[in-house]
C-alpha cells in the first residue's frame, strides 16, 4: 500500500505498524459516539451520499436518513481507542 498519510501529513514509508481505530456512529473520528456525533448525522439528514457525507450513512444503504441516527443512538456513549 502506498500514499497513506498521517494525521500530521507525513507519509509512510518503508516498513510501519498501523493501527485503524473504527467505531460505527463515531462520525468526528474522536473515539466515542457522543450527542455531538448525533447533531452532525442530523445535520445531514436526507443530503446525498457522496464522498464528504458518506460517514453520516451509518448503515451503508446510500441514504442518510432517521434509521443512520438510530444506530448511532443505539451506540451512544461506546467508544474505542488504539494502542
Amino acid at each position: 500500500i502506498s500514499g497513506i498519510e498521517g494525521t500530521d501529513g507525513g507519509v509512510f514509508e518503508g516498513d510501519n505498524d498501523l493501527y485503524v481505530r473504527f467505531l460505527k456512529g463515531d462520525v468526528d473520528s474522536n473515539g466515542s459516539v457522543n450527542v455531538f456525533d448525533l447533531s452532525e448525522i442530523k445535520a445531514n439528514l436526507f443530503k446525498s451520499v457522496t464522498n464528504e457525507t458518506c460517514k453520516y450513512d451509518i448503515d451503508c444503504n446510500n441514504a442518510i436518513n432517521v434509521f443512520d441516527l438510530s444506530e448511532a443512538k443505539a451506540r451512544l456513549f461506546k467508544s474505542r481507542t488504539c494502542p
